[in-house]
């Protein structure tokens, strides 16, 4: 695995390349190859806050308050060390938190790189408000994610400590914020402005803490394209762009979620190195990420959240066509016939009325351990459904997997539910190839296929989990009261203690046909499907 250090050099050889081809003046390229040559993360992040605060400067001009300068010499000097707070604290959400230093000038080389080009051919203004959004589009990321961080930590204290009330009021502060004017000027709901602000949405955090930086707020309307920038391109908003009529935000999306190469997560996890096979020319823009070989680095929660923002995007293919690879390794097809046929042969061998829960399973005490055992809750609702199929025998027909293919990754604890029959895996393509909205699209040995993907946290993955885990709790349950092995109870409610034995397994095959069981046993993958369950690692592509 490369560490942070040589990833960040391999990427700056990428990072040359975009200088060259951004169009910028003498001096910017000087103040930029002095950041290239940098050789180690820390000294990078540090002389990009430095590249940063000096181009805010140049381009603000006279614009810039005497505050403004004075807090864009403080960020100067403390944002490398915010961030690595924030790299220290992310555990306490277990966050995933990637540089936003580097990233913000990445960014910036991008989205110029793109602009000069057509359909866009931005002049020297538009390039100049352009970079400006570009590198204070994350600026507010190290004081939402804190916020973040203080509630949880807060949260956490309460649970300990009595004394922890006492913060409850002195660490918060009013602000002076004119929610109307800014509503106006990204063109959104007042109250959805006020919601996104108490959420501590980084977009709109950042807005304001531009709007800080200008001597007067007759400044505003001539940076309007720069604030409006900055609150929309974060996703939450769910504003549609068409890139052609709003370049500086539509630019910046695109840049934003393309730029992936060099980007640590802490010293601990791989990165992207770079990105490959790119090509950018008039009318087109193209990359592909070798994200395989990196075992803590998810290419399924990286889709996911990119198609989020990049779905905002209304980009004529025929005028500008879009195109961003990611290549994945590892995942194989899961049976969920097999599912259905032990659970079926296994809830026939014993007595109905240990499964029934309605009468059997204290739901309260059931529910917490539900929870630590599957990463979810199995809803009261899903288990009295799945008794009732199983009692009449048509477990097959009902259920709501029935259809949907498994893929599983198993050294990644991840898994897609997929409604489409799907091959091999080896890429995943975010595209707006013949259309005009950018969609994922499943590469693989077969064929390609069209969809969309939702991540755990989406009701539509959600249901489908739950489902799943329901499975497996009557398989664990029932595979342990016909091996004749009985196992420690929480009220009525089995504990169950990990995977059956290999030796239950035998015992319950003994009874059921030794051959056909253990080998569709053992086609489950149980231990896998458990882990991607606990990790969220699941993932419906429809």
């Amino acid at each position: 695995m490369l560490t942070p250090d040589n990833a960040l050099q391999i990427s700056s050889q990428f990072d040359a390349q975009l200088v060259a081809l951004g169009n910028w003046s003498l001096e910017q390229r000087r103040v930029l190859n002095r950041w290239l040559d940098q050789i180690s993360a820390e000294q990078k992040g540090r002389m990009a806050a430095q590249v940063i605060a000096l181009f805010a400067l140049d381009l603000l001009k006279n614009d810039v308050s005497i505050e403004g300068r004075v807090r864009i010499k403080r960020l100067q000097s403390a944002a490398s060390l915010l961030e690595r707070l924030v790299f220290t604290t992310r555990e306490l959400e277990k966050k995933f938190y990637r540089d936003h230093i580097n990233h913000m000038l990445k960014v910036a080389l991008l989205a110029r790189a793109i602009a000069i080009k057509k359909p866009f051919c931005l002049d020297e203004s538009q390039l100049n408000t352009l970079t400006l959004a570009s590198i204070f589009h994350d600026i507010a990321y190290p004081m939402s994610e804190c916020g973040r961080i203080f509630n949880e930590t807060l949260r956490a204290l309460k649970d300990c400590y009595a004394t922890a009330e006492l913060f409850r009021n002195t660490l918060v502060r009013e602000t002076k914020i004119d929610i109307e004017s800014l509503a106006l000027l990204v063109s959104q709901d007042t109250n959805k402005v006020r919601t996104m602000l108490r959420q501590m949405n980084h977009g709109l955090l950042g807005a304001i803490e531009f709007q800080g930086f200008l001597e007067s707020e007759n400044d505003l309307s001539s940076y309007s394209k720069v604030i409006r920038a900055i609150t929309l391109h974060d996703p939450d908003f769910e504003t549609e762009i068409n890139p052609l009529d709003d370049p500086i935000v539509g630019l910046l999306i695109m840049a934003d979620e393309l730029q992936d190469w060099g980007r640590p997560t802490d010293q601990e996890v791989g990165v992207i190195p770079r990105i490959e096979d790119f090509v950018l020319k008039d009318g087109q823009i193209r990359g592909r990420f070798v994200a395989g070989n990196y075992s803590n680095f998810s290419v399924l929660k990286q889709v996911c959240s990119k198609i989020k923002s990049l779905q905002r995007l209304s980009l004529d293919s025929n005028k500008f066509e879009f195109s961003l690879i990611y290549d994945v390794q590892g995942f194989v097809r899961v049976d969920l016939c097999d599912y259905e046929y032990i659970l079926q042969v296994l809830f026939n061998s014993i007595d109905k009325d240990l499964m029934d829960p309605s009468s059997n399973i204290d739901l309260s005490e059931a529910s917490l351990f539900e929870k630590d055992f599957f990463g979810i809750e199995i809803t009261v609702p899903i288990k009295k459904l799945m008794y009732e199929l199983l009692s009449t025998g048509k477990l097959s027909e009902k259920t709501i997997l029935r259809g949907m293919k498994i893929t599983l990754n198993e050294s990644q604890s991840e898994m897609i539910f997929s409604s489409k029959i799907l091959g091999l895996i080896s890429a995943i393509e975010l595209s707006n190839s013949g259309e005009e909205h950018i969609s994922a699209r499943v590469i693989t040995d077969l064929n390609t296929v069209k969809g969309n993907f939702y991540p755990n946290t989406k009701s539509e993955t959600l249901e489908l989990s739950q489902f799943l885990a329901a499975e497996i709790r009557f398989i664990n349950y029932m595979t342990h009261e016909i091996g004749g092995s009985r196992v420690d109870f929480i009220k009525g409610f089995p504990k169950l203690e990990g995977l059956a034995e290999a030796s239950v397994v035998e015992k319950a095959s003994e009874r059921l046909g030794v051959g056909d069981f253990l080998l569709k046993y053992r086609s489950l993958k149980l231990r896998s499907v458990l882990n991607c369950l606990k990790n969220h690692g699941c993932f419906l592509f429809s």
